[in-house]
């Protein structure tokens, strides 16, 4: 019985439990996002390299294949791009609890 019970600050608009999940949703969502990226990126060099390999790329210039795997190389970009967006906004999140925290402490005092 001589145990408080710490209620929430109820002068905020936000519940900080849901937005630690969502958090942590976020940082799942990048690395899933990184990992289907890299998947389809290790699948295109594959038959990239399997149509090379079997002569259904004959007669292709230089510029071709370098365009193909310019084309290869750029869709994984997108993929790292998600990455750190999602990572930045889930620490930009943490940043903002944390001022929320550190501005609520500093009323208290």
């Amino acid at each position: 019985m001589n145990q408080k019970t710490r209620l929430p600050f109820l002068g905020t608009y936000f519940d900080s439990h849901f937005v630690f999940r969502l958090i942590g949703g976020l940082q799942i969502a990048a690395w899933v996002i990184l990992g289907l990226y890299a998947l389809e990126f290790i699948l295109n060099i594959t038959i990239f390299v399997l149509q090379i390999a079997r002569g259904f790329m004959f007669g292709l210039g230089p510029t071709d294949y370098a365009s193909q795997v310019t084309f290869y190389l750029k869709q994984p970009l997108a993929g790292i791009l998600f990455f750190f967006v999602l990572q930045a906004a889930a620490q930009a999140l943490l940043i903002l609890l944390e001022i929320e925290a550190n501005t609520r402490g500093a009323k208290t005092r």
